[in-house]
């Protein structure tokens, strides 16, 4: 993982320059999560051709961006991620919402 995100990033910083910064590049990735929504809407609504696809490569657009980010500001995503998985593991998860989202229970 480490590897990839360092050479995901410094292709970013080659190609793309200070254009490439990390507030513009979370703004696309923005863009990018919801791309990979609709994918996924149009998906659930059974339009099954080419939804495999179409979902496989908004998901690496979105973890490509992400990766980008994470480089730019200096952020390992693999430690990053096994921290927030050891935390989250010990919260309490509250039922789904409306929209079938599942928060955690706030702390005192």
């Amino acid at each position: 993982m480490k590897e990839l995100q360092l050479r995901i990033g410094n292709w970013q910083q080659r190609t793309f320059g200070e254009s490439g910064r990390a507030l513009a590049t979370a703004k696309h990735l923005r863009e990018e999560a919801d791309e990979l929504i609709q994918s996924i809407k149009s998906s659930e609504c059974g339009r099954i051709s080419g939804d495999f696809n179409r979902i496989s490569n908004e998901i690496a657009d979105v973890f490509i961006l992400l990766a980008g980010v994470a480089h730019r500001v200096g952020v390992d995503i693999e430690d990053a991620v096994e921290a927030k998985m050891s935390e989250n593991m010990r919260r309490t998860w509250k039922a789904p919402d409306a929209e079938g989202i599942i928060r955690h229970q706030e702390e005192p």
